[in-house]
């Protein structure tokens, strides 16, 4: 977790995980998520000190504020400028009755069937042109061994699912057109604001 580090900690760890990133990709990193969306203000300042122009550890949750520590509103799914020099973007959730349920993907892609995750994903593009998805490769890995000692709800949030996520994975990419963030909105990596329209799982 971010905030279980010092400041010194944090910037020495992402600097040193963007240079490894980039050494075997060939091109820049843009983006940092925090694990489990653990952002805090001054690792903000500090992703713009180390290079970063995007930040994507927001969802504007009900039921959990360690993931909407800003206050964000579920309209704010768009990029906006969380600092000068960065920009957030939000990850998407799904209103069902004055509750926001997440809904970018990870562990609820998992959870969720796939007709089910992807009428809300298509419910989302329909009112904001774009779905923002992330995924961790442990989400894939149905042998994975299973040794986090833990309970039983967070046992079901880090296991379940395992065995269908890979083809629902597949289906995901062959129902929507796909672009990265950076593709996307152009505007995180310092260019002006793209007018394309396309769905993005990204």
């Amino acid at each position: 977790m971010v905030y279980q580090q010092s400041p010194q900690e944090f910037k020495q760890d992402i600097r040193m995980s963007k240079d490894i990133l980039e050494n075997i990709i060939g091109s820049k990193v843009h983006g940092y998520r925090a694990p489990c969306f653990s952002i805090t203000d001054w690792g903000l300042d500090l992703l713009i000190e180390e290079g970063f122009t995007y930040d994507s550890s927001q969802i504007p949750n009900t039921f959990n504020k360690l993931y909407s520590k800003f206050n964000l509103p579920a309209s704010d799914s768009f990029p906006f400028k969380i600092r000068d020099g960065l920009w957030e973007i939000p990850l998407p959730v799904y209103p069902l009755n004055g509750f926001n349920i997440p809904w970018g993907g990870g562990g609820y892609f998992r959870i969720y069937p796939y007709r089910l995750f992807s009428l809300g994903a298509s419910s989302i593009i329909r009112k904001r042109d774009s779905f923002v998805f992330y995924i961790h490769p442990y989400d894939l890995d149905q042998h994975q061994p299973r040794i986090f000692n833990t309970s039983k709800l967070n046992g079901i949030r880090r296991y379940y699912g395992l065995e269908a996520a890979y083809n629902k994975l597949k289906m995901l990419l062959g129902d929507y057109s796909c672009m990265s963030l950076n593709r996307y909105y152009p505007q995180i990596g310092g260019e002006a604001l793209s007018e394309r329209k396309i769905r993005n799982c990204s």
